[in-house]
């Protein structure tokens, strides 16, 4: 993840690191996560914090699990 630690990331950019690693483009990512706008996924990379569904959307969609997108929201 261009060389920064992963711990060190917020988690906008985990999210944008990981769709990149995959490849992918915003809209790629929204069609595989079934969400409904690419403003969504535009919006939680820059900094926008989803809820618990969303955020296990795009962690599915990415084979990740939500606590490595999102640690600060699992307890």
């Amino acid at each position: 993840m261009g060389g920064r630690k992963l711990n060190t990331l917020t988690a906008a950019e985990r999210v944008r690191e990981a769709r990149k690693q995959e490849g992918w483009t915003q809209a790629e990512l929204t069609r595989r996560a079934h969400i409904n706008s690419i403003g969504l996924v535009s919006m939680i990379e820059s900094g926008y914090r989803p809820g618990y569904k969303l955020q296990g959307k795009l962690a599915a969609a990415l084979g990740v699990s939500p606590a490595s997108l999102f640690p600060e929201e699992s307890g």
